[in-house]
């Protein structure tokens, strides 16, 4: 998913000073997320979405693991 890879990528041997340091970081990070990786999560989202339609609402991870 692209914010847990945001995050690791943000934090990867880094630590921050200060707010503005961080939401710098963050910028950077998700402008150099190519764009086939967030149409891939996009498209993982959807899939699940729907999963969760088709069981009105129910449990569906064990269907996506």
């Amino acid at each position: 998913m692209p914010f847990g890879t945001l995050q690791e990528r943000v934090y990867h041997g880094r630590k921050f000073e200060n707010v503005e340091q961080l939401k710098q970081a963050i910028v950077l990070e998700w402008r150099a997320l190519s764009q086939r990786f967030i149409d891939g999560s996009i498209n993982q989202w959807r899939r699940r979405l729907q999963g969760v339609a088709q069981e009105n609402g129910g449990h569906i991870e064990p269907k996506f693991n």
